[in-house]
């Protein structure tokens, strides 16, 4: 151990005694006011600035930011379509930005931003946007519902599902009916009461609820008892998700495949018995 002892408290003229115990042998060794000030300096050239590197202003070029993903952000009306009857059924609102590409849609946002409060304020401006619409189509006859996706954990979490529903409370009760909520990125292995108190916490403000599994979820026969319009799988054919779509099916459960772009998975869906499809196959609208 050392212990600095001051002789007398000038500055430059200032010295110590460090003490040293080392093997039971107390020892004393002066050091002079340059020995401390050498002592307290960190290792290496003290010209070099180590810290400016965690500052440099470019260092995001070419990657967006989330301010820059948010200005960008647009919504897409996707057709969501009954396949047996080839009707349009609802119509999703899908988030979008050019930043990922025209094709995109929330998925690479949600990948590149996997923030919880990021995709709350998506689903925010989403639930926003569904309102806007719905005041266009008052007393309208035969208009397709609207499908809102809202992230699981903005619903799950109380501050951001409180916020939520403060959105969903300024939407007229008879407007309500022609909502539904898709709770999107289930995660596996949840809680059957705690996805059945999911469902409850939205049910007031919709017509009911879409939920987004993991390909690995199986109790089907528990989640029929609370009436979701559909189980929803990103696409058929990958990842177990046959198997999602067959223990749906067997509990009568409707299903629904997102992301259909091409006439092969469109054909695919409806040869697995898959009762809705949704994507840019379809076709979509531009909104807000």
């Amino acid at each position: 151990c050392a212990l600095p002892i001051c002789d007398d408290l000038g500055l430059a003229g200032v010295t110590a005694k460090e003490v040293l115990l080392a093997d039971g042998v107390i020892k004393f060794r002066n050091l002079s006011h340059e020995d401390i000030k050498r002592a307290q300096q960190p290792a290496g050239p003290p010209t070099v600035d180590l810290e400016s590197e965690l500052l440099d202003d470019d260092e995001e070029d070419g990657f967006p930011n989330v301010d820059q993903m948010l200005e960008s952000l647009k919504f897409e009306a996707h057709n969501l379509v009954d396949l047996a009857a080839n009707t349009v059924f609802m119509r999703r609102l899908t988030p979008k930005s050019h930043l990922f590409g025209p094709d995109s849609d929330e998925t690479a946002i949600f990948e590149n931003f996997p923030d919880p409060r990021v995709r709350a304020k998506i689903d925010l401006r989403a639930l926003k946007l569904c309102r806007q619409e719905l005041r266009k189509v008052v007393g309208s006859q035969a208009v397709p519902r609207i499908c809102v996706p809202v992230s699981f954990e903005t619903v799950a979490n109380n501050y951001t599902k409180n916020l939520f529903l403060k959105v969903a409370q300024k939407i007229p009760q008879p407007a309500r009916r022609m909502i539904a909520f898709q709770i999107l990125a289930v995660p596996a292995g949840v809680a059957q009461n705690r996805l059945v108190e999911i469902i409850s916490t939205v049910r007031p403000f919709c017509s009911g609820a879409i939920l987004s599994l993991d390909a690995a979820f199986r109790d089907f026969s528990t989640l029929a008892e609370h009436n979701p319009i559909a189980v929803c799988c990103d696409r058929a054919g990958t990842d177990g998700t046959d198997m999602l779509i067959a223990g749906a099916r067997s509990a009568g459960i409707a299903t629904l495949v997102h992301s259909v772009r091409a006439q092969s998975t469109r054909d695919q869906a409806i040869s697995l018995g898959v009762t809705y499809g949704c994507g840019p196959f379809f076709g979509a609208e531009s909104l807000a």
